[in-house]
């Protein structure tokens, strides 16, 4: 939080302030941050913040000789997530810092100014309600540039620019660019170059920034590291679209068209003929190699039926529940494997190429009615889809499944962690293909990618957005001697399982 003469904070407008005897209780959707003993004074001052912007030393300097400031600092650094800081300039607002966490109670530095800034390569604009906003992922703070002024200054800074050479562009106080300047750096929106060294590159002309070389951020793309950051529980409100648009049902509608019968497993067979748990960890391999025999529709019909069926389903009509303001705010379903919530988002779509009793085709899994349904695709589109399953996995296997989300099941409920969750399931679904397949006796392999999207699309027919490839799976016989890359005698043990030690 900054305490700079031109900056003015509050709390945010979504932020509901209770106050009763004993505790002080801050709401902000769809959590509240609950505090005790804070002092009546200090409450005052929460109260005015949540009347609009206050000059935080001011509202110190107000308090009582003896309550001390050091207890309104220490609740501010509290709620300092809760409140927005408006930094002023002669012409009215020009820039408003919205916290993502909490921001240490200090002076904002002023850059200097002939040493030369830029923006974080992890820096990013968007617009927002009319509003050009500026935010990073190793940032604390989001910064909305409300005046064209700090748009412009933001701009320039996409380039190596000293404070000064700002000030004359952009026709600004020097002491204010710097001040604009140095919150930036200070929120991880922008840096300053090192100090030169003696010989270093510096001395040639060019500035050196401390994220050029950087062995940990060197090896973090931008998206990937927005991703990681910005999909966090915390950041997820529960049912945000709950009254906005109608949750997406738990399986896809049947496609029209033929559809071929999957053969289910005999239960008692299963469990007669599968290993343990710990020999199917264990003998756990990926196999990505041609089998003479291909599987055949006992096989696969065996392991789908074993890793995606709908085990059960329950739904939110009358009659349902026991006790009706207990019903979930979707339709779920069990399945073999675990999904947030019971969503299960995940679609199998299938390209068989080698399968006996099945047709060499493309497919999707009804895991209601256990079948296999054409997706009708032209003979051209399956030859298509084949020659890019072979360039990207380097194999042609019997059974090719492509993973497929349907984005808005989960999104409805999960809002910005909802990819992230997906991806968890994929991860989840692996495991359990892993194992069904290594228990059966087949060749499974995880791919590392899923084809072409667009051709993906457009072979299954899905929807950009709405129907996201997340996963690739291949399946096919165990060849009767395994490759090189995948043989034991490749690898040299490691804890390898031995005799308990004696008590």
């Amino acid at each position: 939080m900054f305490i700079a003469e031109n900056i003015r904070s509050m709390l945010r407008p979504d932020v509901d302030l209770y106050v009763d005897d004993s505790r002080t209780i801050l709401w902000k959707p769809p959590r509240s941050l609950v505090m005790r003993g804070v002092r009546p004074h200090v409450r005052d001052c929460l109260r005015r913040l949540a009347d609009g912007p206050a000059h935080i030393p001011e509202l110190g300097r107000a308090l009582p000789a003896g309550t001390g400031t050091a207890a309104l600092a220490r609740v501010l650094d509290e709620v300092g997530h809760l409140l927005e800081h408006h930094v002023l300039g002669d012409s009215g607002e020009l820039m408003r810092v919205l916290p993502h966490r909490r921001l240490l109670l200090c002076d904002t530095p002023l850059a200097a100014p002939r040493t030369p800034v830029r923006l974080s390569r992890f820096a990013y604009g968007h617009a927002v309600d009319g509003v050009f906003v500026l935010e990073s992922p190793r940032a604390a703070a989001q910064v909305l540039l409300t005046h064209r002024t700090a748009g412009g200054m933001a701009f320039a800074m996409a380039e190596p620019v000293t404070p000064a050479d700002l000030a004359d562009r952009l026709g600004l106080g020097l002491g204010v660019v710097r001040q604009l300047v140095g919150l930036l750096c200070g929120l991880g929106l922008a840096e300053a170059a090192d100090p030169p060294m003696p010989g270093g590159p510096a001395c040639d002309g060019e500035p050196v920034f401390p994220e050029e070389g950087d062995p940990v951020l060197d090896q973090w793309d931008f998206h990937e590291l927005l991703f990681q950051t910005r999909t966090r529980p915390l950041s997820a409100p529960p049912h945000r679209f709950r009254n906005v648009h109608p949750p997406e049902p738990p399986v896809m509608p049947p496609l029209p068209g033929p559809a071929v019968d999957l053969p289910r497993p005999d239960w008692a067979e299963v469990h007669r003929r599968d290993p343990s748990l710990t020999e199917a960890i264990e003998s756990r391999r990926s196999v990505l190699a041609p089998a003479d025999r291909p599987i055949g529709a006992v096989e696969l019909g065996e392991f789908l039926y074993r890793v995606a069926r709908v085990r059960s389903r329950y739904g939110t009509g009358p009659g349902v529940y026991y006790d009706w303001d207990s019903r979930p705010p979707y339709e779920r379903t069990s399945r073999p494997y675990p999904s947030t919530e019971h969503c299960h988002e995940l679609e199998l779509f299938v390209s068989v190429d080698r399968c006996v009793g099945i047709p060499a085709g493309l497919y999707h899994y009804d895991p209601v009615g256990h079948r296999l349904e054409s997706v009708g695709a032209k003979r051209a589109d399956f030859a298509a889809l084949a020659a890019d399953i072979g360039r990207s996995s380097g194999a042609r296997p019997d059974v090719h499944f492509t993973v497929v989300s349907r984005h808005q099941r989960v999104g409805w409920n999960y809002a910005s962690i909802a990819h992230a969750l997906t991806l968890m399931h994929v991860g989840i679904l692996y495991q359990t293909m892993y194992l069904v397949a290594t228990a059966m006796g087949l060749a499974p392999c995880a791919l590392k990618n899923t084809g072409d999207p667009h051709l993906v699309r457009r072979v299954f027919g899905l929807t950009e957005f709405k129907e996201v490839p997340v996963g690739a799976f291949a399946l096919g016989g165990m060849p009767d001697r395994l490759p090189p890359g995948v043989a034991p005698g490749r690898w040299q043990p490691v804890n390898a399982w031995g005799p308990a030690p004696s008590p």
